[in-house]
């Protein structure tokens, strides 16, 4: 049995990890908001923090209850949860947002997704050659919705 306080107990490490990457992340935004005619700001912190606790804490929490079978996908359900509705708050569903909204949907549901993914090999439930075909599958598809969007949020960021 693996239940929600095995995956609880093994979520610091990843949540560790992601926060080291996250503060070169961070870094880079600063550098960008240099020059940017709309500078990342606060939401825009927060909406990608909540995409990598999705990833890295709720997904394991809540994968017996989250349909689908690839830790990939459950993690994109809910990294997409997350942006639409954090989204829906700020009220990025405007025309003057439509270029990051449609950047932030593409690439933080992606980043949920690979977070979560790299929780396969923890997982008790999972085979090797299992995760090798989920990884075959999501990461190209991960790579090439983050490419674009990022391309599209650093559209609206530095083209206003």
């Amino acid at each position: 049995k693996f239940t929600m306080w095995d995956r609880l107990v093994l979520t610091p490490v990843e949540l560790v990890q992601t926060a080291k990457t996250s503060l070169m992340v961070f870094g880079l935004l600063f550098l960008i908001n240099l020059f940017a005619a709309r500078p990342f700001g606060l939401a825009d912190f927060a909406v990608y923090v909540g995409a990598a606790v999705m990833g890295t804490v709720i997904t394991p929490l809540l994968l017996p209850f989250i349909p689908g079978r690839a830790f990939a996908w459950k993690g994109w359900l809910l990294g997409l949860c997350w942006t639409a509705g954090f989204a829906w708050f700020c009220r990025w569903f405007t025309p003057e947002f439509l270029l990051l909204t449609i950047g932030y949907l593409l690439v933080l549901p992606s980043l949920s997704a690979f977070l979560a993914m790299n929780f396969t090999g923890s997982s008790t439930y999972t085979s090797f050659s299992g995760v090798i075909k989920e990884m075959k599958a999501a990461v190209p598809l991960i790579a090439l919705s983050s490419v674009a969007g990022i391309v599209l949020v650093l559209m609206n960021k530095l083209l206003v």
